[in-house]
């Protein structure tokens, strides 16, 4: 690092102030609280960012499933829609989608949820 302040005042005088910030307990403990802090909000929006797109996973699987039935069968009743709606695993939904193409009836298809 001496090698690169040599020839440059500004980063020298960087240089310095970065010295004396580290030579502090409390700035550096200081520091450590906003790195950690920072760590741990990006660690957050990450979960939050996978959460976010899990839940349009299942969204859009539910909008497919119900265009699907009411296409196969006719109307579909609020009641099963928001049945639907309230199922958040995509497995389980992949689940009913295979069952929707296979079942004789709408009937059928709800008794399965």
């Amino acid at each position: 690092m001496a090698a690169l302040t040599h020839d440059n005042p500004i980063i020298q005088e960087a240089y310095a102030e970065l010295q004396r910030f580290y030579a502090d307990d409390e700035t550096r403990e200081k520091i450590r609280e906003v790195r950690r802090f920072v760590r741990d909000y990006e660690i957050g929006m990450g979960a939050s960012r996978a959460d976010g797109l899990a839940e349009g996973k299942a969204e859009g699987k539910v909008d497919f499933l119900i265009l699907f039935l009411t296409r196969r069968f006719g109307s579909v009743s609020q009641e099963v829609q928001d049945k639907l709606r309230s199922i958040k695993d995509v497995e389980r939904l992949d689940c009913l989608a295979e069952f929707a193409f296979g079942c004789d009836s709408l009937e059928e298809f709800t008794a399965s949820m």
